[in-house]
């Protein structure tokens, strides 16, 4: 018996690193909801948030739920959580822990054990959106400037798209540079279950064998 589950704890742990990378892909579209439907867990792998913090204040942000709401942008459309401001000052205050003109609202995921795909479709008046983008350890791998394409375009929408080698995406914050922008849609990938499946069982296999190996020398 013993012999029997340390092969089947062997061959998921061999499973799960040697398959493929497979992952599904989930999105967030939050004009197939109801108006006012809370989104901010509704989804695999990732909470959304609206992150605010107020003006002449140090850095201290509030996270609050994300509901799908309309946008001042396209009035027939909903977005997730309406207008997000001043990511220029998001990065300053969260940086340099300012206290002066703190004041923004943007919109944070975080993705539950990483990601290793998103994007992000935006629409904008004159202000161009920006994003920051963590990796799971907290470290920033990109920063608020010139990431959306279109750039420099008025009444438009841009796409911001970041594809990496493993799933080390963990936070993004979204906001509009020096006024609002909306996001009006999220795509992410999530790994596929079985493979994790097989990952578990083989490490939990061979954290119980190593343990008995080490009592059995003592």
């Amino acid at each position: 018996m013993t012999s029997t589950y340390r092969i089947l704890c062997a061959v998921g742990l061999f499973v799960g690193l040697a398959s493929p990378a497979r992952a599904d892909l989930i999105v967030i579209d939050p004009n197939a909801y109801a108006q006012g439907t809370n989104l901010s867990t509704l989804f695999t792998g990732v909470t959304l948030s609206r992150v605010t913090n107020q003006a002449g204040t140090a850095f201290r942000p509030v996270s609050t739920s994300v509901f799908a709401t309309p946008t001042y942008h396209q009035p027939g459309i909903l977005s997730l959580g309406g207008p997000a401001t001043d990511i220029d000052r998001y990065d300053a205050c969260s940086t340099l822990g300012a206290s002066f003109n703190c004041a923004y609202n943007v919109l944070e995921l975080r993705f539950t054990g990483g990601t290793n795909f998103f994007q992000l479709d935006s629409i904008f008046f004159t202000d161009m959106p920006g994003i920051i983008v963590y990796d799971t350890a907290g470290n920033r791998l990109s920063g608020y400037t010139s990431l959306f394409t279109p750039r420099n375009t008025f009444d438009g929408a841009g796409t911001f798209t970041m594809t990496r080698g493993t799933a080390d995406i963990g936070r993004v914050v979204f906001g509009g540079l020096f006024g609002a922008a909306t996001t009006t849609r999220v795509s992410y990938n999530v790994p596929e279950p079985m493979t994790l499946g097989f990952m578990t069982l083989g490490l939990v296999g061979a954290g119980v064998f190593a343990r008995r190996r080490q009592k059995a020398l003592r």
